[in-house]
């Protein structure tokens, strides 16, 4: 009996182990109503459910039995029917049955029609399964060869040439991975592998017991699933489909007959790709990829100094980035630093079997991929080639040649798409300030700064907010022109066309993505119907307020021009796009109702409104050439009518034109009469002029789907051709959106308008500030002052219990900064302050055991690294610097670097918490000293004092950190913590600090000479700490 093909119902067999796969008996129950479906695929089912008996003809060359046109109502088809539908039983008793009914009804048609039509049908996809099944089941020794069939070596073909992708393959109604591929894809998906070849090469030494390959299988109604798991799992997939259809190879005398379908790859995925290129509807904004790049990095190697060439490209937004950059080989700051902002899932690389062992443990979660290519003439027209040195170009040949490979190398050759990673126009946070300030988090989780500031109401504004907060601007007119403009929208918010415009960006798909996948050719039928019509809603918006954008923006002396020249400049650009664009004339092209069907091949058959579209000639002389068939078929009909004898006599449907006969009937009709499947009550024939007919039309339909799928190509290359228009056009929405969403964050309350000073002398004076973070969270914060001007409190000391809010305090300062310098409102009852060309931070400890690094070693590291960056218009950030090693060697470390900050003529504006009270015996005009307050008090029993925290900064400086009471609200035991203070005491008596210890006067004498970063962290790191 032939075994169907099911996957997840058997349990799951290891290729190791497929010697055993005659012992697996059991079914794997699933709840998924679509994982049901896949015990189906092989049977028949009419609406009454009756047994039916379909024709089966020999297909595409494979080895397996004859069988005859209309086979024994004992065939074992029938029989294994019978099989699955009380295998799946028990799974439709734990679904809705109706539900499951309906949806098994609709599938069994679809496949019935298609083994009717054959149009379909393929070498494999039945019986030489049936084949496979009986020789793993029949316990006989088969005889060795090398040969294998004609679909197997197609795929040996296919897979010789692609190597380094996982190849999903049709077959029929399914898709089938074969071979060492399906090792992979039956483990990761928990399919049956059907034991055969595991190589393409037959070095397993097992193969050369099997004909065919193994292989593993699911119903094409899941591939979205499937592919998106493979890819998440880090392989490269590839999507091969067939290229020609049966009644196509019967008729096309322009290609040569072969025993195979045609087959050819369709797409290529990967993390980076899915997103743009995959085929399937898109429901939700966090698809696969969407904010992952693809970067081309190559590596200078010499003794001390890493030189990085670097290319990044993110699909979605169209975006190409490129650099060079220098690092010690200790240190790998800009390299994280890029990878925060870029968010890397994949790299190609010429030398990545060359990295350096401290550089691949930072990209253990990227893929990697060892490429090197041939420069191509094609390859030669390379965007702003002006500013790119010799490496950088090499380098975009072989980002060229890897995009190539998915379809996705259109985009290298837009050069508005370009620029360079470092923008004089705005700061460039390092990730290490990112990471300990929490602006942004890989999920948007809550508790960040981006997630207060995200009011956007579209995709591709939630993108540019995200640049916008991790590059500060630089300039102080930009930053009062993005201010003027949140007052602006807030002042016009009740204005018709902006109220209107506001509630028209509610729900905007990811309108960006998808004109870069109409670029790459790669997107469906009712992606582009959406794309124009979001994009003709907003034109005609703007057309339908002419008047008022004339007068109150386009105008001199309109009320939006005179208040915010950035707004003005916006709207007026989206209003000149929507007076010149096509779209709204290529929307009307286009047949809403046909782009709604379910069904994507009506999709495409129907996309086009023919009657508007400007090319329609072929497709209506081809849909002649149908009507003109299925006019032949109606005027068969009436033969038929006089044969049988029943003049109300109609075809079953107008599909496959079946005659329904009753079998009490049967003996009556013509002998040359093909008899396609029967119930218990009626047969279905078709006659052979019908038959002709009918395969005669379904050629004609797969003329007419293969000339509109041509036309489909050149509407979206009509569409591309206007992409930097519509890109333009999108990014300004999105620009829009950002500054709506500010306008959203200024409603806050206690929010108020930072003011930025035109002098150059820095300074920042904030009254009533709060940390946003924390009282985002429903935290009752305790709000401070901040007072740091050039002359005075350049640097501010801050001592304090543990717990009382010091670390909080100098974050929000960093913070409010930020806000400020993006254009945002701040958390504050007043803010002045200049531009700061930087925030640096130095926050928190740990190991980072992976790169072979201390606690302490860390915190050297990256204090150094801000000891050389940092100029006199940085806001630096220093947390308990020193914490990391001994008392006596933290004091030194602390007070040295105070001492050399304050001495130096570019010092920076620093906030330094510590526990080091020697640090405030500095002596400088640029220091205060605070602490965090609170008040103090005696508890029964306890010998220490205990706390309790106020969260207000005063003036002073505190001589304990208290850190006996945070003892106790761990939890710890009263009698330990008594112990403990006791300790304290006596340590505190017997110790004292000596000023002229050597490490003091090490420390002093590296930073007086400002040596470079390596050789100051070489210095610090032989002291013996």
């Amino acid at each position: 009996m032939k075994q169907a093909s099911i996957s997840r119902f058997f349990k799951k067999v290891s290729a190791v182990n497929k010697e055993k796969v005659d012992q697996v008996k059991e079914v794997e129950k699933e709840a998924e109503v679509d994982e049901v479906l896949d015990l189906t695929l092989d049977s028949e089912n009419d609406e009454e459910q009756q047994q039916e008996t379909p024709v089966l003809e020999p297909i595409d060359g494979e080895e397996h039995p004859t069988v005859s046109k209309v086979p024994d109502l004992n065939d074992s088809r029938l029989l294994q029917k019978q099989k699955i539908l009380n295998a799946s039983k028990d799974i439709t008793n734990s679904v809705d049955v109706s539900a499951f009914n309906e949806k098994l009804k609709d599938i069994m048609n679809k496949r019935k029609l298609g083994r009717i039509k054959g149009s379909l049908i393929d070498e494999s996809d039945e019986i030489a399964e049936q084949s496979e099944a009986d020789e793993h089941n029949i316990k006989k020794k088969r005889k060795k060869s090398d040969q294998l069939t004609p679909l197997d070596r197609q795929v040996k073909d296919l897979k010789l040439g692609n190597m380094d992708k996982v190849l999903v393959i049709r077959v029929g109604y399914k898709y089938k991975i074969f071979a060492q591929d399906a090792i992979i894809a039956s483990t990761i998906l928990h399919l049956q592998l059907i034991p055969g070849k595991v190589t393409i090469d037959d070095s397993n030494p097992n193969d050369s017991k099997y004909k065919q390959f193994a292989y593993c299988s699911f119903p094409d109604v899941r591939l979205k699933v499937h592919l998106e798991r493979l890819v998440r799992s880090g392989l490269k997939v590839a999507v091969v489909e067939q290229s020609e259809t049966a009644t196509t190879k019967k008729f096309d005398n322009s290609k040569a007959k072969t025993s195979v379908f045609e087959r050819k790859i369709t797409g290529t995925y990967s993390k980076a790709t899915y997103a743009t290129n995959c085929e399937f509807e898109v429901n939700h904004e966090n698809i696969l990829g969407t904010n992952n790049s693809i970067w081309a990095l190559d590596i200078e190697v010499s003794d001390s100094i890493y030189k990085y060439y670097l290319w990044s490209i993110q699909l979605s937004n169209g975006e190409v980035i490129y650099d060079s950059f220098e690092e010690s080989k200790d240190n790998f700051s800009k390299v994280e630093t890029r990878m925060k902002y870029l968010n890397p899932s994949e790299i190609v690389s010429p030398v990545v079997d060359s990295f350096p062992i401290k550089l691949k443990k930072r990209f253990l979660d990227l893929q990697l991929c060892q490429k090197n290519y041939d420069i191509l003439a094609e390859d030669l027209n390379i965007p702003k080639k002006e500013l790119l040195n010799n490496r950088l170009i090499e380098l975009w040949h072989i980002l060229y040649r890897y995009l190539k490979e998915y379809s996705n190398e259109k985009l290298l050759n837009i050069g508005s798409n370009y620029r360079h990673f470092s923008q004089k126009i705005s700061i460039q946070l390092q990730a290490q300030t990112i990471n300990n300030l929490d602006l942004i988090s890989n999920d948007d989780s809550k508790g960040t700064l981006f997630w207060i500031l995200d009011h956007t109401r579209t995709p591709f504004g939630k993108r540019l907010l995200k640049e916008w907060l991790l590059r500060p601007l630089l300039s102080k007119d930009a930053i009062v022109d993005r201010l003027n403009a949140i007052d602006c929208i807030l002042e016009s918010a009740n204005s018709i066309f902006f109220e209107s415009l506001n509630q028209m960006m509610k729900g905007i798909p990811d309108l960006l993505r998808t004109i870069n996948r109409v670029s790459f050719g790669k997107t469906s039928q009712r992606e582009v119907y959406f794309l124009l019509k979001q994009l003709t809603g907003v034109i005609k918006h703007f057309e339908a307020h002419k008047d008022y954008i004339e007068v109150e923006i386009n105008s001199n002396s309109g009320a939006i021009k005179t208040k915010s020249t950035k707004l003005a400049s916006i709207m007026t650009q989206m209003f000149e796009f929507s007076l010149s664009s096509v779209i709204p004339q290529l929307l009307l092209m286009i047949n809403v109702s046909a782009v709604m069907e379910k069904d994507q091949k009506k999709q495409l058959l129907g996309f086009f409104h023919l009657n508007n579209y400007d090319n329609s000639e072929n497709i209506i002389k081809m849909q002649r050439d149908i009507d003109s068939v299925k006019a032949q078929l109606h005027d068969e009909l009436q033969n038929i009518k006089k044969i049988l004898k029943r003049p109300h006599l109609a075809y079953k449907d107008e599909v496959d034109f079946l005659i329904e006969v009753r079998n009490t009937q049967v003996k009556g009709i013509p002998s040359d009469w093909v008899k396609v499947n029967n119930t218990k009550m009626i047969s279905r024939f078709l006659t052979p002029r019908t038959k002709e007919l009918v395969e005669l039309l379904e050629y004609q339909n797969d003329l007419l789907y293969n000339e509109i799928s041509k036309e489909y190509d050149q509407f979206l290359n009509r569409i591309a051709s206007y992409y930097n228009e519509v890109k333009t056009f999108i990014m300004n929405l999105a620009e829009y959106d950002c500054l709506l969403s500010l306008a959203a964050v200024s409603c806050n309350v206690g929010y108020t308008r930072p003011v930025f000073t035109d002098s150059n002398e820095q300074l920042i004076i904030a009254k009533q500030a709060r940390n946003p973070i924390i009282e985002s969270l429903g935290v009752d914060y305790v709000p401070n002052d901040i007072e740091m001007e050039k002359d005075s409190g350049r640097v501010l000391v801050i001592t304090g219990p543990n717990m009382g809010g010091k670390s909080s305090y100098i974050r929000q300062i960093a913070l409010m900064v930020i806000m400020a310098q993006i254009g945002s409102y701040v958390p504050a009852e007043s803010l002045k302050l200049s531009v700061f060309d930087n925030v640096l931070t130095r926050i928190g400890s740990q190991d980072n055991i992976l790169q072979g690094q201390s606690t302490f070693k860390v915190e050297l590291s990256e204090t150094v690294e801000i000891i050389n960056s940092c100029t006199s218009k940085t806001l630096l950030l220093l947390d308990e610097v020193g914490r990391g090693t001994s008392t006596r060697d933290g004091n030194a470390i602390a007070w040295a670097l105070i001492k050399y900050f304050v001495e130096e003529e570019q010092c920076p504006f620093i906030l330094f918490t510590t526990h080091f009270t020697i640090v405030t015996t500095v002596k400088s005009p640029l220091l205060k000293s605070y602490h965090m307050n609170y008040v103090q008090h005696k508890n029964e029993n306890e010998n220490w004092t205990t706390v309790v925290f106020l969260y207000q900064l005063k003036a002073g400086v505190t001589d304990s950190s208290y850190g006996l009471n945070v003892a106790k609200l761990a939890g710890i035991d009263t009698h330990i913590i008594n112990r403990a203070h006791d300790v304290a005491i006596s340590y505190k008596n017997d110790t004292e600090f000596d000023t002229n210890m050597i490490l003091f006067q090490k420390v002093r004498n590296i930073l007086a000479n400002r040596t470079t970063a390596r050789e100051t962290l070489k210095v610090l790191l032989e002291l013996d700490v």
